[in-house]
């Protein structure tokens, strides 16, 4: 069965795929005895969005932004990573179920 809306179907996808990596492989990085919040992109997924760490120095991760009172957007950034990412996750994994299910439904028979 084909989609029947496929532009819908395929920004749904994107845009479920698209928060989801922001959720993983973004965090918001505060350094010890140091107010600057910095937001970074790193190699490993991760549930967790909030990090301290004593040093960067050795670590993997590439700094998009960094300021010593918040980045700009700091607070759309949190809001995404608590809140946003899994509501499109929902319409589309009922998608997959749905599809899964009609595929594994035996073919009807069209003899007369």
């Amino acid at each position: 069965m084909a989609c029947r809306r496929p532009r819908l179907c395929w920004w749904l996808a994107s845009t479920a795929l698209g928060l989801l990596a922001i959720k993983l492989f973004t965090a918001s990085v505060g350094l010890v005895d140091d107010p600057t919040r910095l937001l970074v992109v790193h190699p490993w997924p991760s549930p967790h969005n909030e990090l301290i760490l004593d040093s960067l120095e050795g670590s993997k991760l590439v700094v998009l932004a960094r300021d010593e009172n918040g980045f700009v957007g700091q607070g759309l950034y949190e809001f995404v990573t608590r809140y946003l990412w899994w509501p499109p996750l929902l319409p589309l994994s009922a998608c997959a179920w749905l599809r899964f299910r009609k595929r594994r439904e035996p073919a009807q028979n069209t003899r007369g």
